[in-house]
């Protein structure tokens, strides 16, 4: 048997998987005001799910949170995503939020998904 402080603590093994699992996950960004069920979707097939606070409805805002979604700032969003999605309208606030300057913030390997019907 080896002596005991070869082993690894069980907080320690906890915490050692929980990092493997989370570099397991891809990360989901929305820029959307989505619904619980469409987070719990994302979670369900691995996602880490976070949202761009002051781009969602505040309406929904609660409801997702509350479903699992974390919240994350512009410049986070950008740099973390593995998949960006923007369900945003075509207005003048929302012109233009992602151009050359967000692009080359995002990751090489990232999707940006527009599900919007305007040049955002």
């Amino acid at each position: 048997m080896p002596p005991a402080n070869s082993r690894r603590g069980g907080r320690e093994e906890k915490d050692r998987r929980s990092q493997l699992e989370q570099k397991k996950k891809k990360t989901v960004i929305a820029a959307a005001s989505w619904h619980a069920d469409q987070v719990k979707l994302l979670e369900d097939m691995g996602a880490l799910v976070k949202v761009i606070p002051d781009r969602v409805d505040a309406f929904f805002l609660a409801e997702i949170r509350e479903a699992g979604a974390q919240p994350a700032s512009r410049e986070q969003a950008l740099v973390e995503a593995d998949v960006l999605t923007l369900h945003v309208p075509l207005l003048e606030k929302t012109r233009k939020m992602i151009a050359q300057r967000e692009l080359g913030m995002m990751k090489p390997t990232a999707f940006l998904i527009n599900t919007a019907r305007g040049h955002l």
